[in-house]
């Protein structure tokens, strides 16, 4: 697109739209582990990590600590912000939902009402063979 001056054109807007469907799709059909497996050996983030809880937050009060890696949310596996916010968007507000996190090796499971966190979060490379 660069190259050949489209970049920043409809056109553009529509083919990267289509590029991520395709990775929705890629998902669905090799599921969750290969999809992990993929986002780590091409070189991209497959963790969501908690940089920091807001105080008095949803997050903080259901247990939430800095560092955590985020593995599901509502029983769904999480490997991008965007997962993670969208998630939190669906189904009804204030609905106890299940926060799978991994903290220092541990997988703990804590429960927190669908919504925003309030957490500031940040993203990581793990390879999946060494935290299964």
């Amino acid at each position: 697109a660069s190259r050949e001056g489209w970049v920043n054109s409809e056109r553009f807007v529509e083919k990267l739209g289509e590029l991520e469907g395709d990775v929705g799709s890629l998902r669905e059909e090799i599921g969750d582990d290969s999809y992990d497996r993929f986002l780590y050996l091409t070189g991209q983030p497959n963790r969501v990590v908690v940089d920091s809880v807001i105080d008095g937050s949803p997050a903080q009060l259901a247990g939430v600590q800095a560092g955590d890696i985020v593995l599901n949310y509502a029983d769904s596996r999480v490997f991008s912000f965007t997962e993670l916010r969208d998630a939190t968007r669906v189904g009804e507000r204030g609905e106890n939902v299940l926060l799978r996190v991994q903290r220092q090796g541990e997988t703990m499971e804590l429960i927190l009402p669908r919504g925003p966190l309030g957490v500031r979060l940040d993203t990581d490379r793990v390879d999946p063979a060494e935290n299964s």
